[in-house]
């Protein structure tokens, strides 16, 4: 009888730690979704404001994307176990400002204030929820929010163009997902403290947990020293950086389109802000990549690198003023992307506790080679393979999404860092890179698309991120074998 109490106990504690883990996945892929919304809200205003609102009073606008970042970041540091109330809370005051139709009192730029803050507040909750969950929920999260950030988002684009309601429901969606991991969370106990997450265990030679830790990394025995609030500026201190320097660049070259001229001349200063946007979009990016690695070592920073790439990809595939994307806007196309997005999520999840393929950088690269086919000169020569270069397409950024995301919780990269707080700011700078990419580079990849129906610009750029992730993915290997070599050394000298 003893003996089967404490296995009907066990029983119990799995399960009801599968529970949790399966809630906090749905929560997380309605955080994904409303992730890729706000990435799309603020890309489309600071295209109104670029084009229509150049006067000073609309200069609040262009900051929004840092008002975002901000509390995004400051929402995963300080939320901590009550992360999933605070993204019910945003979705809820978002549906409500829609609702009562707020945007009358509150006028333009309060009103996007409000979407902007609610729609970060969201993302933020989720990221606080992956700083204190135990390792099975981390892993659910980092899945849902892959899966959210894309293929969540596609469906929920293709099943709300044919509802009367569409704004409604892409908000009312994410708030049942995210009100469903609330709610367990309350079941399982008001301020619970969760178990610190276990160390994985890998098999010897599969991942990284069988390797020395990468010398100044997180899993280092001893890391550099940091204060807990570098992360939080790091990523305010970037977000405002490369607002200001797209201010400027745009109305340097607005200057120079004003004073007149041919074709000609307009045609080159649309190149400069082609390049100019890029430029700042990558190195927006490095920075973050930089910090994240000397912060948590390289799966961290290929993490930020892979939400990179997916900022820059999202206006292709979303589409936007006039341009419908991708996969269009509905019917049998969009539903197979959304079926490659969950089937490469799936898969990416699965793989990310092997460490030893750098699966995120060879997902980019054939995303980039999916992309370069795609171009009209290839679509000519292989027309009938169209269907098929959607499906690669589609679960190429799945797969990467989830492998970069799920591999923070299946190997070591996080072990070490500091509190719940820390761990969720340093996971969200790879939000903040993928958010800035998109609204640096949403008006010249749309550019780029009206002018070649792909246009190389993002694609190359998109390539170059995936020569970083390999680089980064090289580094760390070449780290870990440095250390063996001390280690072995000093043993030989030991003896």
């Amino acid at each position: 009888m003893a003996d089967g109490a404490t296995a009907s106990t066990n029983i119990r504690l799995v399960s009801g730690d599968a529970g949790a883990a399966v809630a906090a996945f749905l929560g997380a892929l309605g955080a994904g979704m409303t992730f890729a919304q706000l990435q799309g809200r603020l890309a489309g205003t600071l295209v109104w404001v670029d084009a229509f609102w150049l006067g000073a009073d609309r200069a609040w606008p262009r900051l929004l994307p840092t008002v975002a970042v901000a509390v995004l970041v400051l929402v995963a540091w300080l939320a901590h176990r009550w992360g999933w109330l605070v993204a019910v809370g945003g979705l809820a005051v978002d549906l409500a400002a829609y609702e009562s139709r707020l945007v009358d009192s509150l006028g333009v730029s309060g009103y996007l204030t409000l979407l902007a803050t609610c729609g970060a507040a969201v993302v933020g909750g989720a990221l606080a929820a992956f700083g204190v969950a135990d390792r099975l929920s981390r892993l659910a999260v980092g899945a849902g929010l892959a899966l959210g950030m894309f293929g969540g988002f596609l469906a929920l684009t293709a099943a709300g163009i044919r509802a009367a309601g569409a704004p409604r429901m892409n908000v009312l969606v994410p708030l049942v997902l995210c009100a469903v991991a609330a709610l367990v969370w309350l079941l399982r106990g008001v301020g619970r403290a969760h178990p610190a997450p276990a160390a994985p265990e890998l098999p010897a030679g599969a991942g990284a947990s069988a390797a020395p830790p990468e010398p100044g990394s997180a899993a280092d025995p001893a890391p550099p020293r940091r204060r807990p609030w570098t992360t939080p500026a790091m990523a305010v201190g970037t977000a405002l950086g490369a607002t200001i320097l797209y201010f400027w660049l745009w109305a340097v070259l607005d200057k120079l389109a004003r004073a007149g001229g041919g074709q000609r001349r307009f045609d080159a200063i649309e190149t400069l802000y082609q390049i100019g946007a890029f430029t700042l979009g990558v190195t927006a990016a490095a920075v973050l990549a930089i910090y994240a690695y000397r912060r948590g070592g390289s799966v961290v920073a290929r993490w930020v690198l892979v939400g990179a790439a997916a900022g820059i990809a999202h206006p292709i595939l979303a589409g936007g003023f006039g341009q419908p994307g991708l996969f269009g806007r509905g019917g049998s196309a969009v539903w197979l992307a959304v079926g490659a997005a969950v089937a490469g999520a799936v898969a990416g999840a699965a793989v990310s506790r092997f460490s030893s393929v750098p699966w995120d950088g060879l997902a980019l690269a054939t995303l980039v080679l999916a992309l370069l086919f795609w171009s009209p000169q290839a679509r000519t020569a292989f027309a009938d393979i169209e269907s098929f270069l959607r499906f690669v397409i589609a679960s190429a950024i799945g797969f990467a999404l989830a492998v970069a995301l799920t591999a923070l919780a299946t190997q070591t990269a996080l072990r070490g860092i500091g509190g719940p707080g820390e761990v969720a700011t340093l996971v969200g700078q790879g939000f903040v890179a993928s958010l800035l990419a998109t609204v640096v580079l949403f008006p010249a990849t749309l550019i780029g698309v009206g002018r070649s129906s792909l246009g190389l610009g993002p694609v190359l750029t998109i390539a170059l991120v995936a020569a970083g992730v390999l680089g980064l993915y090289g580094l760390g290997r070449a780290a870990r074998a440095l250390r063996r070599a001390i280690e072995a050394e000093a043993r030989r000298e030991a003896t």
